[in-house]
């Protein structure tokens, strides 16, 4: 065995570890207060050094492009402009996590308070986020609401729904 070999084998393991540590670790804590250190894009935050998906909200992915208004044929970044909502709502603010579960990555899913308030359906009722799969009713009111007073990115012709727009 070469030296190469050892060294990437025993790295493997040690990520590898590590990974099962921090997921372990996100699945024992059901409550975090802390400041929100990162917003990684419109639903997934880091706080101390926790990453944390918005549970119950889907936003745009990086990338993901507006829909024409019919007017102009401009589009916009519909994952960026979530990603900067999200950030001037939040970052480096303190802010309550109610952990509820473990997403398919091994991210945290949590609700997000900011003195008292919901940012998931903050974000929602901005528009720039959909309620997501089984989502409360108020999410869902929230998501008609914006969409019909064209708030956000409903503004600007609206935009595919991030999970169909994933699998496209």
């Amino acid at each position: 065995m070469s030296i190469e070999f050892i060294f990437f084998a025993a790295l493997g393991v040690a990520i590898l570890l590590g990974l099962r540590k921090r997921r372990k670790l996100a699945a024992e804590i059901e409550h975090l207060t802390g400041r929100v250190d990162r917003v990684i894009d419109g639903d997934t935050i880091v706080v101390r050094g926790m990453k944390i998906r918005l549970a119950g909200i889907d936003a745009p992915e990086m990338g993901q492009q507006t829909s024409s208004n019919g007017f102009f044929s401009l589009t916009t970044d519909a994952g960026r402009s979530a990603r900067v909502i999200l950030s001037d709502l939040i970052k480096g603010q303190t802010v309550d996590v109610e952990i509820s579960g473990l997403d398919h990555y091994g991210r945290a899913v949590g609700s997000i308070r900011l003195n008292g308030r919901d940012v998931n359906l903050e974000m929602i009722r901005l528009g720039y986020a959909v309620a997501a799969s089984n989502p409360s009713r108020e999410y869902r009111a929230a998501e008609r609401k914006a969409r019909s007073t064209k708030s956000g990115l409903w503004s600007v012709g609206g935009f595919e729904r991030p999970a169909a727009y994933r699998h496209s």
